[in-house]
């Protein structure tokens, strides 16, 4: 779906970006003070991890602090709005999905931003797969095949959680019980650190979760993982099979972004874009994403821009044909 710069490609210009990125901040005379990259999740989520693994090498790159503010609530909408209101002047940027940009604007009319116009993409660092979780207490399911024969069992029974209306978790569960012919309950919560607390406490039966915040849980047996929603499994966790196995067609991945407010200069939006490409092209960053489950991304301004516009459109078909609603 992406288009993607290689890892190898990215190592191989690493040297022309630490002479570029650098230099074009010196010129701009920016940045002269801290940075504040404002992420719509709880510490110890997907996001705020993500954002905290870019932040400390990003700070080495530009000179200046960049501070990880979580602003959790509404989805990510809280985070979002808080971006779409600051100053376009290159000290205040939101790390996000593609679930608050492109996928909650097809479900809501009520949004506090235009997803388009509010924001200018700076740059995708990663793309990030959710996997179906369970939690064995609650139903004794290891495979999708024998989730969906007990979902189909008992309509209504089962609860699943997600990081929030609308968000990314939501749609995938929302549209597997579409393709499935299930029906689950929805509860949504805050964070992917919450969701995954109330899957181990056994407050719902089932998510779709970020890798990073089961994996350990999968790997020593507390959790049950089924599958994963990407083509290929995780490098994190090479023996769950794609659920497309068992799903027709069922593939779905969440990029990561970083994004200005509308009206900073495209010179700092480019120049962060730069220091950013040369964040992820750094091994020891590149391989903390790989080893979370993330696959590198880092593209250029442009190709961000179309990406999300794409996307945009993508998620609104898909909602519209999938009848997927908010009730």
């Amino acid at each position: 779906m992406f288009n993607r710069l290689t890892l190898s490609a990215l190592l191989g210009a690493a040297t022309a970006l630490a002479l570029s990125a650098p230099g074009i901040a010196q010129d701009l005379d920016w940045p002269t003070r801290p940075i504040t990259l404002i992420v719509g999740s709880n510490p110890g989520g997907q996001g705020d991890l993500a954002a905290r693994r870019l932040a400390e090498p990003l700070s080495q790159v530009l000179g200046q602090r960049v501070i990880v503010e979580n602003r959790s609530g509404a989805g990510g909408m809280v985070a979002a709005a808080a971006v779409a209101d600051a100053e376009p002047n290159g000290y205040t940027f939101l790390q996000s999905t593609e679930g608050i940009i492109a996928i909650q604007p097809a479900l809501r009319d009520d949004m506090p931003y235009d997803a388009l116009t509010a924001f200018i993409p700076v740059i995708a660092t990663v793309d990030q797969v959710d996997v179906l979780t369970v939690n064995p207490n609650n139903i004794a399911v290891t495979t999708v095949a024998e989730l969906i024969e007990e979902l189909l069992a008992n309509p209504g029974r089962y609860r699943y959680g997600s990081t929030g209306v609308g968000i990314n978790q939501h749609l995938e569960m929302e549209l597997f019980q579409v393709t499935t012919g299930t029906e689950m309950v929805h509860v949504p919560f805050p964070s992917g650190v919450d969701a995954a607390t109330a899957l181990l406490g056994g407050h719902i039966d089932l998510a779709m979760t970020g890798s990073t915040s089961t994996e350990p849980y999968i790997l020593d047996g507390t959790l049950v993982g089924l599958g994963v929603a990407s083509a290929e499994p995780l490098n994190s966790l090479p023996d769950l099979p794609p659920i497309a196995e068992t799903v027709e067609g069922f593939e779905f991945s969440t990029w990561n972004g970083v994004f200005a407010p509308a009206g900073t200069p495209t010179e700092i939006v480019e120049a962060m874009n730069a220091a950013i490409q040369e964040v992820m092209a750094m091994p020891a960053v590149a391989q903390a994403h790989i080893n979370a489950g993330d696959r590198i991304v880092a593209n250029s301004v442009e190709e961000f821009a179309e990406m999300v516009a794409r996307d945009i459109e993508v998620w609104a078909s898909i909602v519209e044909d999938a009848g997927v609603t908010l009730d």
